[in-house]
């Protein structure tokens, strides 16, 4: 079984995708971090939704990250797939890094940015596109958004 069920394999795998983060894009993490895994009740509850039970494919999250209080947080749910569980400590440590990172400058270069991809590849002008990166506390970045929720996330 590939599934991460014990604290001493989530550390491992924190601590390896971390480790790769930062030798493949350079992005340092030298701030402390609270790391909790926790069962999909208490994540649901973290980002304001109610986790039900259901054998159908039902779309949910499965971690998030945080900044609050001057706080960085992550919090990622027990017993997900090896894989399942590196892409989302690799997701979720992006956001901290843009909490850290990010200021005006890159908000407008990304938004730039994506708003030529829009203009180029759906040949929408970019003069009716509106793109908003909006800082949401205490919670994913993003999390409560439509496209969020369209991405099944």
């Amino acid at each position: 079984a590939s599934a991460i069920t014990t604290e001493e394999e989530f550390r491992d795998l924190f601590r390896q995708t971390v480790d790769m983060m930062q030798a493949l894009y350079h992005i340092d993490f030298d701030m402390p971090i609270q790391v909790l895994m926790t069962d999909a009740n208490n994540v649901a509850r973290g980002t304001g939704r109610l986790f039900v039970p259901s054998q159908e494919y039902a779309s949910r999250v499965v971690g998030f990250a945080r900044y609050a209080n001057g706080q960085f947080g992550l919090v990622v749910e027990n017993g997900a797939p090896r894989i399942a569980c590196i892409a989302t400590v690799a997701h979720e440590m992006t956001h901290i890094w843009q909490y850290r990172n990010w200021g005006e400058a890159q908000k407008a270069a990304l938004i730039g940015a994506l708003t030529a991809v829009i203009e180029e590849t759906l040949g929408v002008p970019a003069d009716p596109v509106r793109i908003m990166i909006i800082d949401i506390p205490n919670t994913d970045f993003g999390m409560q958004g439509v496209i969020a929720r369209s991405l099944g996330r």
